[in-house]
């Protein structure tokens, strides 16, 4: 297709690139807004909004759309007056500023119709009204068109002649310092502000023969240091002789009527570019040519579009390669075995040559001997050479797979900021329609994040800013009386701890008052007066999130009543997170999110278990030991070591994961301490491999949840190697050694003597207490499950006449629980009864839907509602 039938406007490709340029562009205009609100010296930011708002308009006209062309050339206008101190950018005016931004972006996205023109037309309107300031009138549509039509507004060439030559000044300072020398890289891109500058000024005042010379100009730079990499600035360089002919028409009173002389010097500066090299003729003066290079410029950067599925086989595929680089290693090694018993072989002939010379030996036998040696000698150098070869490649291609593994897995991560550029402007609108003085401060923006997880947070932190700023946040007075800076401060903060990604939520405003949660908590009667006062702090704000539970009467647009938690806790559960909670009253509130780094790259502790490698993720192992025999102690059956004067007890790694244990034969004892805030362990492994930088593969879901286990790996030998699940692995170790998982075998094969067993699945030690012992005191058996996955594992090891769960739990949550049991044909026919504190409809449709055979809300416990539940699905304890 030739260039004359080739129409950008109706190019798709074309309109992507600019809705790309816009969403780019438009970022940049929110940043530099908002910096503008905060910084005294804005000189800086103005050009940058200018630059901005003038791309978006080059960018529109190119494409055709025109109504962003009108947009963000208005836009352009109000910080050209800013810049130039004409105006003063108020708070109302960014505000007018932001939504036009807010038009663009939708318009560049499709979302924008015939519809809303009137709103344009009085966003272009507003505009103007900021350009020649608020106390002029607005000019009319008509007016400003007429003005645009024309470019030809005396005043404004006026002005852009005097601010031109100010500039031009500027540069001809630049060019005095380079006469004899090569200018600096600060020097280049002062002289490229400076004639970008012009252009834009020229453009707003319609001069265009002046914006086309700058644009030559412009490329005449870009194309000469692209070439040589360096940029000739003396007196008769073409540059300097061009930027010389346009100051001398600066200065001419005719600079907006028709000037051949800068057409022409236009017109030879990019023939110099695009034809054979030829010299500017600067006054259309001289006709003398200079000798430049033909060369074609860099191609820019492009970037495509990839599916998460695709991009998920690569990793496999990248750390398959990895695997596969490993092998010659290993064939190295087995070659280097050769090479010694070759080697031998060759000194057994040396010592049967020694023989045979000792010997009355024919002649011709020995000369054949001496052959063989030689031929023997030949094949170890011929052998030995190949050997470095090969140890060479396997350095080489170990490199090269390793990088491009680490590459690849780098493409599933994101900066963290990539979700927050939105948050800054909405903390400020909602702050000034509330009255509020706030800054937001992010730290940790470059944290590396899984891409899947970044698209999922965005939004439970979005509820958790606005439910700060319209909850957490006091008045400014109130501030004031309570000793606060009137400016109060929320703070998002991402960092990896422990092997996971960790967001922390915080603010400085009022706190959580713990006895008015308490009252809330006992007048939605979600709880009884006993419970209440046996809950901690961590396990009364819990109740934050729950549907509608909200400690404030009133219902607000910004945060609504409880609703934002509730999406915040059911997202972060989805994702198998958790949320830490903790508040002092007028002290403000902290929130961390703690999420999985699904498909990173982790440090692990790799030991062999059963003959097996299986990886302890390194953040959560305290320590490591290598004990003796006689370091082990025993107290009332059980075995321990001492740590720091503390006893830690000792159990099989091999027995928790229900594997054959080997033969011990090193008389050293190797062991992983771990544990939680309550209980610390010492896991006796085999042996201990070596620490290593695993990449972390999901388990297919079909698998369901695998006990101890939270995923796998690949080694660098090919083999695979489940990483361990320590949280899992600590409660099934209190099972172990309190006897539960011994005595629930045995009890699944007694006759029927025995009382129903009931197993109660629930997060909250105080919940799961309290219905232990109101079941306990009506003869049922009853065994504990701090969650879903626990109680997933635990149902395998006993016979469970009913199973009492939540639905809120972190890792597997109660609707998953009960669907997996009821989608297995071995627990499927186990009433279960899902006791909540949600107590809304459709929660208990959900409940009833996932295959529940009762719903129950935690209100019951004060009075029989449990037991004559529990009687209607099992009957009678005995």
């Amino acid at each position: 297709m030739s260039n004359s039938s080739y129409d950008p406007a109706t190019d798709p490709a074309m309109h992507s690139l600019f809705q790309q340029e816009v969403e780019q562009h438009a970022k940049s205009l929110l940043s530099g807004l908002l910096d503008f609100e905060k910084n005294t010296d804005t000189s800086e930011i103005t050009e940058r909004l200018m630059r901005a708002a003038h791309s978006i308009k080059g960018a529109a006209r190119m494409v055709g759309v025109d109504v962003v062309v009108g947009i963000a050339h208005a836009m352009e206008d109000c910080f050209v007056a800013a810049q130039r101190n004409e105006i003063e950018l108020s708070p109302s005016a960014i505000d007018v500023l932001l939504r036009s931004i807010d038009t663009i972006s939708a318009i560049a996205e499709g979302k924008e119709n015939k519809s809303t023109q009137a709103e344009i037309e009085a966003l272009i309107k507003n505009l103007e009204t900021i350009k020649y300031g608020t106390e002029l009138e607005i000019i009319t549509q008509e007016t400003a068109s007429g003005d645009r039509s024309t470019g030809n507004n005396n005043s404004m060439v006026e002005l852009f002649q005097s601010d031109s030559i100010k500039i031009l000044k500027k540069i001809k300072d630049i060019l005095d310092k380079c006469v004899n020398t090569e200018p600096s890289k600060e020097q280049i891109t002062s002289l490229r502000e400076s004639i970008l500058t012009i252009s834009g000024s020229a453009k707003l005042s319609g001069v265009n023969l002046v914006v086309e010379l700058c644009s030559a100009i412009g490329k005449r730079i870009d194309h000469e240091i692209s070439n040589s990499q360096s940029l000739n600035l003396t007196s008769d360089s073409d540059v300097a002789m061009s930027l010389n002919a346009l100051h001398i028409s600066l200065q001419s009173s005719s600079i907006d009527k028709e000037n051949t002389n800068l057409q022409k010097i236009s017109n030879t500066l990019l023939e110099s570019i695009n034809s054979k090299p030829t010299d500017v003729n600067t006054e259309a003066v001289t006709d003398k040519t200079s000798s430049v290079p033909k060369n074609t410029p860099p191609s820019p950067e492009h970037s495509i579009k990839i599916s998460t599925q695709r991009l998920n086989k690569l990793v496999g595929l990248a750390g398959e390669s990895v695997v596969e680089s490993r092998w010659v290693r290993s064939h190295v090694d087995s070659m280097l075995v050769y090479k010694r018993r070759q080697s031998e072989i060759i000194n057994a002939l040396d010592n049967l040559r020694n023989y045979l010379d000792e010997t009355n030996t024919a002649e011709h036998i020995t000369e054949l001997f001496g052959d063989i040696q030689k031929r023997a000698n030949d094949a170890r150098s011929y052998l030995g050479s190949k050997l470095t070869e090969l140890d060479d490649y396997d350095r080489r291609v170990t490199g090269l797979s390793e990088r491009l593994n680490l590459e690849v897995l780098q493409t599933r991560m994101r900066p963290f900021s990539d979700c927050t550029h939105g948050f800054e402007r909405m903390v400020r609108d909602l702050s000034r329609s509330l009255g509020k003085n706030i800054d937001l401060i992010i730290i940790g923006e470059n944290t590396q994040v899984d891409r899947e997880i970044l698209t999922k947070i965005e939004a439970p932190l979005n509820h958790l800013i606005r439910n700060s700023i319209d909850h957490g946040i006091e008045m400014p007075d109130i501030r004031k009386q309570r000793s606060k800076n009137k400016n109060a401060t929320i703070k998002i903060e991402a960092s990896h701890i422990m092997g996971m990604l960790s967001i922390s939520i915080s603010d400085d405003g009022r706190g959580v008052d713990m006895d008015k949660l308490r009252k809330s908590i006992l007048d939605k009667k979600l709880s009884d007066q006993e419970m209440i006062n046996n809950l901690s702090n961590s396990e009364l704000l819990d109740f934050l999130y729950l549907p509608g539970f909200s400690t404030r009467d009133d219902v607000t647009e910004i945060s609504g009543r409880g609703v934002g938690l509730d999406v915040v806790h059911s997202t972060i559960q989805e994702m198998r997170g958790k949320i830490r909670t903790s508040s002092v009253k007028d002290n403000g509130i902290n929130i961390q999110l703690l999420l999985p780094l699904t498909l990173s790259v982790i440090r692990s502790l790799l030991v062999k278990i059963g003959g097996q490698a299986y990886a302890f993720p390194l953040a959560r192992i305290d320590s490591i030991h290598t004990l003796d025999h006689n370091d082990i102690q025993v107290l009332e059956g059980k075995q321990y070591f001492t740590l720091n004067g503390e006893h830690i007890g000792l159990i099989e790694a091999a027995q928790v994961l229900e594997v054959d244990s080997t033969s011990r034969e090193a008389s050293e004892i190797f062991v992983i301490a771990l544990g939680d805030r309550n209980n610390k362990y010492g896991i006796v492994v085999e042996s201990f491999i070596g620490e290593r930088d695993i990449a972390v593969h999901i388990l297919d879901p079909r698998l369901g949840k695998i006990r101890d286990v939270s995923a796998a790996t690949l080694l660098e030998d090919g083999n695979p190697a489940l990483i361990i699940d320590i949280e899992d692995m600590i409660r099934s170790i209190e099972i172990l050694l309190s006897g539960e998982r011994l005595a629930k075998i045995s009890n699944s094969t007694t006759t029927g003597n025995m009382s129903k067993h009931v197993l109660v699945v629930d997060d909250s030690i105080t919940v799961r207490e309290v219905e232990k012992k109101l079941l306990e005191s009506h003869g049922y058996h009853v065994d504990l499950a701090v969650d879903g996955m626990d109680g997933w594992n635990t149902v395998h090891n006993a016979k469970y006449d009913l199973i009492i769960s939540d639905i809120d739990m972190p890792r597997m949550n109660g609707i998953e629980f009960v669907k997996m049991l009821k989608s297995d044909h071995e627990f499927r026919k186990i009433p279960v009864m899902i006791v909540s504190y949600k107590d809304r409809q459709k929660d208990r449709e959900a409940g009833l839907d996932a295959g529940a055979d009762y719903y129950l809300t935690k209100g019951s416990f004060h009075d029989e509602s449990l037991i004559e539940a529990v009687i209607d699905l099992i009957g009678e304890a005995g």
